[in-house]
Protein backbone atom coordinates (compact mmCIF):
# COMPACT_ATOMS: atom_id res chain seq x y z
CA UNK A 1 0.00 0.00 0.00
CA UNK A 2 2.92 2.26 0.83
CA UNK A 3 4.45 1.82 -2.68
CA UNK A 4 1.18 2.64 -4.46
CA UNK A 5 0.74 5.85 -2.48
CA UNK A 6 4.29 6.92 -3.23
CA UNK A 7 3.71 6.95 -7.03
CA UNK A 8 0.21 8.44 -7.13
CA UNK A 9 1.37 12.07 -7.46
CA UNK A 10 3.66 11.14 -10.39
CA UNK A 11 0.85 9.34 -12.24
CA UNK A 12 -1.50 12.24 -11.67
CA UNK A 13 1.07 14.72 -12.95
CA UNK A 14 1.63 12.74 -16.16
CA UNK A 15 -2.11 12.58 -16.73
CA UNK A 16 -2.44 16.30 -16.28
CA UNK A 17 0.35 16.98 -18.74
CA UNK A 18 -1.28 14.71 -21.32
CA UNK A 19 -4.50 16.71 -21.03
CA UNK A 20 -2.67 19.97 -21.36
CA UNK A 21 -3.30 20.98 -17.71
CA UNK A 22 -0.59 22.97 -15.92
CA UNK A 23 -1.76 22.83 -12.31
CA UNK A 24 -0.11 20.33 -9.91
CA UNK A 25 -2.37 18.49 -7.44
CA UNK A 26 -2.43 19.63 -3.78
CA UNK A 27 0.19 18.09 -1.53
CA UNK A 28 -0.97 15.28 0.73
CA UNK A 29 -1.53 16.40 4.36
CA UNK A 30 0.88 15.03 6.95
CA UNK A 31 -0.65 14.14 10.36
CA UNK A 32 0.73 16.23 13.21
CA UNK A 33 2.22 14.02 15.94
CA UNK A 34 0.66 14.49 19.38
CA UNK A 35 2.64 16.85 21.61
CA UNK A 36 4.64 15.33 24.45
CA UNK A 37 3.25 15.66 27.97
CA UNK A 38 5.33 18.36 29.73
CA UNK A 39 4.38 16.78 33.07
CA UNK A 40 5.56 13.29 32.18
CA UNK A 41 8.65 13.48 34.41
CA UNK A 42 6.58 14.78 37.32
CA UNK A 43 4.04 11.99 36.89
CA UNK A 44 6.79 9.39 36.72
CA UNK A 45 8.45 10.62 39.90
CA UNK A 46 5.15 10.71 41.79
CA UNK A 47 4.28 7.21 40.58
CA UNK A 48 7.44 5.89 42.27
CA UNK A 49 6.22 6.88 45.75
CA UNK A 50 4.91 3.82 47.63
CA UNK A 51 1.77 5.47 49.03
CA UNK A 52 -1.71 4.16 48.22
CA UNK A 53 -3.55 7.45 48.80
CA UNK A 54 -1.81 10.53 47.45
CA UNK A 55 -2.58 13.86 45.78
CA UNK A 56 -0.18 16.21 44.01
CA UNK A 57 -1.23 19.50 42.45
CA UNK A 58 0.68 22.26 40.65
CA UNK A 59 -0.64 25.64 39.58
CA UNK A 60 0.37 29.18 38.77
CA UNK A 61 -1.26 32.59 39.07
CA UNK A 62 -3.87 31.61 36.47
CA UNK A 63 -4.95 28.45 38.31
CA UNK A 64 -4.47 24.68 38.42
CA UNK A 65 -2.08 23.16 35.88
CA UNK A 66 -1.71 19.58 37.08
CA UNK A 67 -3.71 17.20 39.27
CA UNK A 68 -2.58 13.72 40.30
CA UNK A 69 -4.98 11.75 42.50
CA UNK A 70 -4.31 8.23 43.70
CA UNK A 71 -6.40 5.83 45.74
CA UNK A 72 -9.08 7.11 48.09
CA UNK A 73 -7.62 10.61 48.50
CA UNK A 74 -8.89 13.46 46.35
CA UNK A 75 -8.56 17.23 46.32
CA UNK A 76 -11.87 17.39 48.23
CA UNK A 77 -11.01 14.85 50.95
CA UNK A 78 -10.82 16.07 54.57
CA UNK A 79 -7.16 15.95 55.54
CA UNK A 80 -5.27 16.27 58.81
CA UNK A 81 -2.66 18.79 57.75
CA UNK A 82 -0.68 18.83 61.03
CA UNK A 83 2.08 21.48 60.86
CA UNK A 84 0.77 22.88 57.60
CA UNK A 85 -1.58 24.59 60.09
CA UNK A 86 1.31 26.83 61.15
CA UNK A 87 1.23 28.65 57.81
CA UNK A 88 -2.50 29.33 58.06
CA UNK A 89 -2.30 30.44 61.70
CA UNK A 90 0.74 32.63 61.09
CA UNK A 91 -1.02 34.31 58.20
CA UNK A 92 -4.20 34.87 60.21
CA UNK A 93 -2.26 36.54 63.03
CA UNK A 94 -0.17 38.61 60.62
CA UNK A 95 -3.38 39.86 59.01
CA UNK A 96 -4.40 41.28 62.40
CA UNK A 97 -1.16 43.26 62.53
CA UNK A 98 -1.78 44.68 59.05
CA UNK A 99 -5.23 45.72 60.21
CA UNK A 100 -3.70 47.53 63.18
CA UNK A 101 -5.52 45.35 65.71
CA UNK A 102 -2.29 43.81 66.99
CA UNK A 103 1.43 44.49 66.58
CA UNK A 104 4.38 42.14 66.13
CA UNK A 105 5.94 44.02 69.06
CA UNK A 106 3.02 43.22 71.38
CA UNK A 107 3.86 41.33 74.58
CA UNK A 108 1.61 38.67 76.09
CA UNK A 109 1.08 40.65 79.31
CA UNK A 110 -0.85 43.23 77.30
CA UNK A 111 -3.59 40.65 76.70
CA UNK A 112 -3.17 37.82 79.22
CA UNK A 113 -3.93 38.74 82.86
CA UNK A 114 -1.89 35.82 84.22
CA UNK A 115 1.31 36.85 82.42
CA UNK A 116 4.21 38.23 84.45
CA UNK A 117 4.92 41.96 84.41
CA UNK A 118 8.42 41.54 85.92
CA UNK A 119 10.87 43.08 83.45
CA UNK A 120 13.68 40.89 84.78
CA UNK A 121 11.74 37.75 83.82
CA UNK A 122 12.41 36.25 80.37
CA UNK A 123 8.70 35.73 79.88
CA UNK A 124 7.99 39.46 80.13
CA UNK A 125 10.26 40.09 77.11
CA UNK A 126 8.41 37.74 74.78
CA UNK A 127 6.86 39.43 71.73
CA UNK A 128 4.24 38.31 69.24
CA UNK A 129 6.97 38.19 66.58
CA UNK A 130 9.16 35.90 68.70
CA UNK A 131 6.16 33.61 69.16
CA UNK A 132 5.41 33.48 65.41
CA UNK A 133 9.07 32.81 64.61
CA UNK A 134 9.50 30.12 67.30
CA UNK A 135 12.16 32.15 69.10
CA UNK A 136 10.09 33.01 72.21
CA UNK A 137 12.13 30.81 74.57
CA UNK A 138 9.23 28.41 75.22
CA UNK A 139 11.30 25.49 74.04
CA UNK A 140 8.95 22.53 74.22
CA UNK A 141 8.94 19.87 71.45
CA UNK A 142 5.87 19.11 69.30
CA UNK A 143 5.33 15.78 71.10
CA UNK A 144 5.30 17.45 74.53
CA UNK A 145 2.88 15.50 76.73
CA UNK A 146 1.37 18.63 78.27
CA UNK A 147 -1.78 20.61 77.56
CA UNK A 148 -1.50 20.50 73.77
CA UNK A 149 -2.79 16.94 73.82
CA UNK A 150 -5.57 17.62 76.34
CA UNK A 151 -8.98 18.00 74.64
CA UNK A 152 -10.63 19.05 77.91
CA UNK A 153 -8.61 22.21 78.52
CA UNK A 154 -8.77 25.53 76.60
CA UNK A 155 -6.33 27.63 74.62
CA UNK A 156 -6.19 30.13 77.50
CA UNK A 157 -5.53 27.45 80.10
CA UNK A 158 -2.93 25.82 77.88
CA UNK A 159 -1.07 29.12 77.44
CA UNK A 160 -1.17 29.63 81.21
CA UNK A 161 0.27 26.15 81.67
CA UNK A 162 3.25 27.01 79.47
CA UNK A 163 3.66 30.30 81.31
CA UNK A 164 3.91 28.42 84.58
CA UNK A 165 6.45 25.99 83.15
CA UNK A 166 8.60 28.91 82.05
CA UNK A 167 10.89 30.01 79.21
CA UNK A 168 14.41 28.69 78.73
CA UNK A 169 16.18 31.18 76.47
CA UNK A 170 16.17 34.91 75.84
CA UNK A 171 13.33 35.74 73.42
CA UNK A 172 14.67 36.22 69.92
CA UNK A 173 17.97 34.45 70.58
CA UNK A 174 17.19 30.79 69.84
CA UNK A 175 14.94 28.93 67.41
CA UNK A 176 13.10 25.90 68.76
CA UNK A 177 10.63 23.99 66.62
CA UNK A 178 7.59 23.34 68.80
CA UNK A 179 3.92 24.17 69.26
CA UNK A 180 3.96 26.11 72.52
CA UNK A 181 4.83 29.38 70.76
CA UNK A 182 1.69 29.49 68.64
CA UNK A 183 -0.58 28.27 71.43
CA UNK A 184 0.47 31.33 73.43
CA UNK A 185 0.03 33.55 70.36
CA UNK A 186 -3.43 32.05 69.88
CA UNK A 187 -4.33 32.94 73.46
CA UNK A 188 -3.27 36.54 72.77
CA UNK A 189 -5.46 36.60 69.64
CA UNK A 190 -8.44 35.32 71.61
CA UNK A 191 -8.14 38.25 74.04
CA UNK A 192 -7.47 40.78 71.27
CA UNK A 193 -10.51 39.72 69.21
CA UNK A 194 -12.86 38.52 71.95
CA UNK A 195 -13.29 35.18 70.15
CA UNK A 196 -12.09 31.65 70.76
CA UNK A 197 -9.38 30.61 68.29
CA UNK A 198 -11.63 28.26 66.30
CA UNK A 199 -14.27 30.99 65.99
CA UNK A 200 -11.73 33.64 65.06
CA UNK A 201 -10.37 31.43 62.30
CA UNK A 202 -13.83 30.45 61.05
CA UNK A 203 -15.29 33.97 60.99
CA UNK A 204 -12.28 36.11 60.06
CA UNK A 205 -9.42 34.14 58.54
CA UNK A 206 -11.23 31.51 56.45
CA UNK A 207 -13.58 34.02 54.71
CA UNK A 208 -10.68 36.40 54.12
CA UNK A 209 -8.77 33.67 52.26
CA UNK A 210 -11.81 31.99 50.69
CA UNK A 211 -11.63 28.69 52.57
CA UNK A 212 -14.80 26.63 52.78
CA UNK A 213 -13.68 23.34 54.35
CA UNK A 214 -10.97 24.21 56.89
CA UNK A 215 -11.41 24.24 60.64
CA UNK A 216 -9.29 23.97 63.78
CA UNK A 217 -10.64 21.03 65.75
CA UNK A 218 -7.76 18.82 66.95
CA UNK A 219 -7.51 17.63 69.66
CA UNK A 220 -10.78 19.50 70.33
CA UNK A 221 -12.60 22.68 69.41
CA UNK A 222 -12.08 24.00 72.95
CA UNK A 223 -8.32 23.48 72.72
CA UNK A 224 -7.29 23.24 69.07
CA UNK A 225 -3.57 23.13 68.44
CA UNK A 226 -2.95 26.48 66.81
CA UNK A 227 0.25 25.07 65.31
CA UNK A 228 -1.03 21.69 64.17
CA UNK A 229 -4.75 21.19 64.76
CA UNK A 230 -6.40 22.06 61.44
CA UNK A 231 -8.36 19.79 59.13
CA UNK A 232 -8.47 21.06 55.55
CA UNK A 233 -8.61 19.94 51.90
CA UNK A 234 -6.20 20.27 49.00
CA UNK A 235 -8.70 22.57 47.29
CA UNK A 236 -8.75 24.92 50.28
CA UNK A 237 -4.98 24.93 50.60
CA UNK A 238 -4.72 25.66 46.88
CA UNK A 239 -6.90 28.74 47.34
CA UNK A 240 -4.53 29.98 50.03
CA UNK A 241 -1.39 29.26 48.00
CA UNK A 242 -2.69 30.76 44.76
CA UNK A 243 -3.97 33.95 46.38
CA UNK A 244 -0.74 34.37 48.35
CA UNK A 245 1.26 33.89 45.13
CA UNK A 246 -0.86 36.57 43.48
CA UNK A 247 -0.21 38.96 46.36
CA UNK A 248 -3.91 39.21 47.22
CA UNK A 249 -3.75 38.36 50.93
CA UNK A 250 -1.23 40.79 52.39
CA UNK A 251 -0.53 44.45 51.74
CA UNK A 252 3.25 44.24 52.24
CA UNK A 253 4.31 40.96 50.65
CA UNK A 254 8.02 41.71 51.05
CA UNK A 255 7.70 42.21 54.79
CA UNK A 256 5.55 39.12 55.15
CA UNK A 257 7.86 36.80 53.20
CA UNK A 258 11.20 37.68 54.74
CA UNK A 259 13.07 35.21 56.93
CA UNK A 260 13.32 36.32 60.55
CA UNK A 261 15.75 33.91 62.24
CA UNK A 262 19.14 34.95 60.84
CA UNK A 263 20.39 36.00 64.29
CA UNK A 264 18.97 32.99 66.15
CA UNK A 265 20.77 29.84 67.23
CA UNK A 266 18.89 26.77 66.04
CA UNK A 267 18.35 24.47 69.01
CA UNK A 268 15.72 22.26 67.37
CA UNK A 269 14.32 22.01 63.88
CA UNK A 270 11.75 19.97 61.99
CA UNK A 271 12.57 16.30 61.33
CA UNK A 272 12.91 16.50 57.50
CA UNK A 273 15.56 19.20 57.84
CA UNK A 274 17.48 17.18 60.40
CA UNK A 275 17.43 14.02 58.31
CA UNK A 276 18.14 15.70 54.98
CA UNK A 277 20.51 18.29 56.48
CA UNK A 278 18.78 21.26 54.95
CA UNK A 279 19.60 24.73 56.25
CA UNK A 280 16.27 26.50 55.96
CA UNK A 281 15.27 29.64 57.85
CA UNK A 282 11.93 30.55 59.41
CA UNK A 283 9.42 33.32 58.81
CA UNK A 284 5.98 33.90 60.30
CA UNK A 285 4.77 30.30 60.49
CA UNK A 286 6.54 29.08 57.34
CA UNK A 287 9.98 28.01 56.15
CA UNK A 288 12.19 29.90 53.72
CA UNK A 289 13.88 27.12 51.78
CA UNK A 290 17.55 26.83 50.85
CA UNK A 291 18.93 24.14 48.54
CA UNK A 292 22.52 24.64 49.66
CA UNK A 293 24.24 22.98 52.62
CA UNK A 294 24.35 26.25 54.55
CA UNK A 295 22.30 29.41 54.32
CA UNK A 296 24.02 32.00 52.12
CA UNK A 297 23.28 35.14 50.09
CA UNK A 298 21.91 33.05 47.22
CA UNK A 299 19.42 31.47 49.64
CA UNK A 300 18.53 34.89 50.98
CA UNK A 301 17.60 36.05 47.48
CA UNK A 302 15.64 32.89 46.68
CA UNK A 303 11.95 32.98 47.53
CA UNK A 304 10.51 29.53 48.13
CA UNK A 305 8.11 29.23 51.10
CA UNK A 306 6.82 25.97 52.54
CA UNK A 307 5.35 24.29 55.62
CA UNK A 308 5.75 20.48 55.80
CA UNK A 309 3.30 18.57 58.00
CA UNK A 310 3.84 15.52 60.17
CA UNK A 311 1.46 13.28 58.19
CA UNK A 312 3.25 13.94 54.90
CA UNK A 313 1.50 16.95 53.41
CA UNK A 314 3.78 19.67 52.06
CA UNK A 315 2.54 22.85 50.37
CA UNK A 316 4.98 25.32 48.85
CA UNK A 317 5.16 28.45 46.74
CA UNK A 318 8.03 29.35 44.43
CA UNK A 319 7.75 33.07 43.92
CA UNK A 320 10.91 32.83 41.78
CA UNK A 321 9.30 30.40 39.33
CA UNK A 322 5.77 31.76 39.72
CA UNK A 323 4.02 28.57 40.82
CA UNK A 324 2.52 26.81 43.83
CA UNK A 325 2.30 23.10 44.54
CA UNK A 326 1.17 20.67 47.20
CA UNK A 327 1.84 17.07 48.10
CA UNK A 328 -0.99 15.63 50.21
CA UNK A 329 -1.11 12.40 52.16
CA UNK A 330 -2.14 11.18 55.60
CA UNK A 331 0.53 8.68 56.63
CA UNK A 332 2.85 7.98 59.54
CA UNK A 333 5.64 6.16 57.69
CA UNK A 334 6.57 5.94 54.00
CA UNK A 335 9.18 3.42 52.85
CA UNK A 336 10.57 3.10 56.36
CA UNK A 337 10.98 6.81 57.09
CA UNK A 338 8.70 9.43 58.67
CA UNK A 339 6.05 10.61 56.23
CA UNK A 340 7.20 14.22 56.65
CA UNK A 341 10.72 13.24 55.55
CA UNK A 342 9.41 11.31 52.53
CA UNK A 343 7.21 14.25 51.57
CA UNK A 344 10.06 16.78 51.67
CA UNK A 345 12.23 14.32 49.75
CA UNK A 346 9.52 14.20 47.05
CA UNK A 347 9.11 17.99 47.13
CA UNK A 348 12.84 18.49 46.53
CA UNK A 349 12.81 15.98 43.67
CA UNK A 350 9.76 17.56 42.04
CA UNK A 351 10.95 21.17 42.12
CA UNK A 352 13.38 20.98 39.15
CA UNK A 353 10.94 18.78 37.23
CA UNK A 354 8.16 21.34 37.73
CA UNK A 355 10.50 24.12 36.63
CA UNK A 356 11.28 22.22 33.42
CA UNK A 357 7.58 21.57 32.72
CA UNK A 358 6.73 25.24 33.22
CA UNK A 359 9.56 26.29 30.92
CA UNK A 360 8.09 24.04 28.21
CA UNK A 361 4.57 25.40 28.71
CA UNK A 362 5.74 29.02 28.65
CA UNK A 363 7.74 28.85 25.42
Amino acid sequence: MRNVTRFLPVVALLAACADGASTAPPAASVPTPPSADPWAAVRARVSSVPVANLVVIVGDRSGRLLTIERGMLSTQSPLRIASVSKWLSGYGIYALTEQGRMSLADRPQRYLPFWTQDASDLRARVTLESLLTFTSGFNYPPDDAGCLQDPMTTVQQCAQSFHQRGAGTEPGSAYFYGDAHLQIAGAMVERATGQEWRTFFATEVAPRIGLTATQFSLPSQRNPRVAAGAVSTVNDMETFLRRLLRGELVRDLEAYRRERTAAATFLSTVTPLQVRRLDWRYGLGFWRECDDATWNPRCASSMVLSSPGGFGSTPWISFDEGYYAMIAMDEQVVAGEPASVASVRLEQALQPLISAALATLRR
